[in-house]
């Protein structure tokens, strides 16, 4: 699928313009990082991106930046039973 045709697509879903999905996602991309580690926690997308709703890319893209201890918390948490 072409890019225009998945940021229309994303656009669409979170009620916005294809401008503003971009600039939403721009702001994503680089928020809490620190500008000298930005290149470092760079990642190749991910094969089934297209599979995704807006909310798992970014719960993904949020995971990606999360240091190990985050990780390990946020897994623990999901993991206990209700």
């Amino acid at each position: 699928m072409p890019l225009h045709d998945q940021i229309a697509g994303a656009a669409q879903r979170a009620q916005r313009s294809m401008n503003s999905e971009i600039v939403a996602r721009l702001e994503e991309s680089v928020r809490g990082l620190p500008p000298d580690d930005a290149a470092s926690v760079r990642q190749p997308p991910v094969a089934f991106t297209h599979d995704l709703t807006y909310e798992e890319d970014r719960l993904v893209r949020l995971y990606r930046r999360m240091g190990e201890r985050q990780r390990e918390a946020l897994l623990l948490v999901l993991s206990d039973p209700l």
